[in-house]
């Protein structure tokens, strides 16, 4: 296991661990508290033990962000970014400086509680239960997936659990919001002068709000709500993974895909052929048309059984244009997939003929199926477009690099 991986796994192990033990404060602390002084002082029981944990959780979870952006793991950065910033401005400034403003340095009430004052008690319950509950589907996930054993319930639960608990979360978030930003505004709490440069302005954070809340959540929401819903379609499919990767002629590509090699933990299959015309994608057409001839009449016997490949295989799509596979001006003379050292193939045949090219493809692929990873096998090259068709081994591991 490289570093990175033994990072992660201990990074989300303690983050599970660290929402499952919100649940049970939670829980543990409305029953410890009872039902005789009613629901409300045991709901705030249960807030008050498990509010430290939230607050460190969330903090941590800045992380992610940083994972994200330095390529740790795949997704959206804004995405991350909107979640994070969402989360803890809500939690700090306003769940956590209602209950407790002590521990955000502001002076608590006379008596009672802020946050009870605007009837949030609930909505604040609510959201770290959703949080939780959220949390605890998603980061043992991360955890199988590093070795690469993920159970399919996990993997269920993880790409389903967020239908429910995401909305959820998000009500009870803007509930928290609505109730506690006119006390907040009334304590003038996070009110602040700032200067920048020269020019100086008073910060209001009820204004910020009213600015940033409203589209946040509007548009944020929806538009992580979607992503995860591809997400979803995506992961419980059945058949292998696609990562589509164009411009695999540019360095920033090329280290991409030197990274999905390296990274997976099943087969990698490269599949490389000439990009597809644009809109030629039809009812009557559904492979769509290539500007190599011979591509376009294998795609029909390729696609499907790429698609019947098992769910641990990660499928290289790599479509690339003619005039940087031909070497044209300003493109360099070679392709560079043609020398990648992950994808290196051996040249032994030309074709002249579409239909050898299908037969040739039909009889490699049957036996590369069936023989992964253990079998090298040589390539051929279409004398139209020079596009390299064949399979090979890629780096030492023996994953499978297929090529049109």
């Amino acid at each position: 296991m490289r570093a990175t991986q033994a990072y992660l796994v201990l990074y989300n192990a303690l983050q599970g661990c660290g929402w499952a033990a919100v649940v049970v404060q939670l829980v543990r602390g409305a029953l410890d508290k009872g039902s005789a002084d009613g629901a409300t002082a045991a709901a705030m029981a249960g807030l008050r033990a498990a509010m430290p944990i939230v607050s460190f959780v969330q903090l941590v979870g800045l992380m992610e962000m940083m994972h994200v952006a330095v390529g740790l793991v795949r997704g959206s950065l804004p995405a991350a970014m909107l979640q994070a910033f969402g989360r803890n401005i809500v939690w700090f400034c306003f769940a956590v400086a209602l209950f407790t403003p002590e521990a955000m340095g502001f002076a608590p009430p006379k008596r009672g509680n802020y946050l009870e004052e605007v009837d949030g008690v609930w909505p604040a319950v609510v959201l770290a239960f959703a949080w939780a509950l959220a949390e605890i589907c998603r980061y043992p996930f991360y955890v199988t997936e590093q070795f690469g054993a993920t159970p399919s319930f996990l993997k269920y639960l993880r790409y389903t659990g967020f239908i429910v608990l995401y909305p959820l979360g998000a009500t009870a978030e803007a509930t928290v919001l609505m109730r506690g930003l006119t006390k907040v505004a009334m304590l003038q709490w996070f009110n602040c002068p700032i200067a920048i440069g020269g020019f100086e302005f008073f910060f209001v954070f009820q204004t910020f709000v009213h600015i940033v809340a409203p589209p946040g959540y509007l548009a944020g929401f929806p538009m992580i709500y979607l992503y995860m819903l591809r997400r979803r379609r995506s992961a419980l499919r059945e058949g292998p993974r696609y990562e589509k990767i164009k411009d695999a002629h540019t360095p920033a590509q090329l280290e991409r895909v030197d990274k999905f090699i390296e990274d997976a933990n099943g087969d990698v299959v490269a599949f490389i052929y000439g990009s597809r015309r644009e809109g030629s994608v039809t009812a009557a057409k559904p492979f769509g048309e290539s500007w190599c001839p011979d591509c376009t009449t294998a795609f029909p016997i390729i696609e499907p059984r790429l698609k019947s490949l098992p769910p641990t295989t990660i499928v290289l799509d790599l479509p690339v244009d003619r005039s940087p596979y031909k070497g044209l001006e300003p493109f360099s003379k070679v392709h560079p997939l043609k020398e990648h050292p992950s994808v290196a193939l051996t040249l032994s045949l030309t074709l002249t003929l579409a239909p050898t090219l299908t037969l040739a493809l039909t009889l490699a692929l049957t036996l590369n199926l069936t023989l992964i990873p253990t079998l090298r096998f040589s390539s051929s090259v279409c004398r139209r477009c020079s596009i390299y068709s064949g399979m090979g081994p890629a780096r030492a591991r023996a994953s499978t690099a297929m090529h049109l």
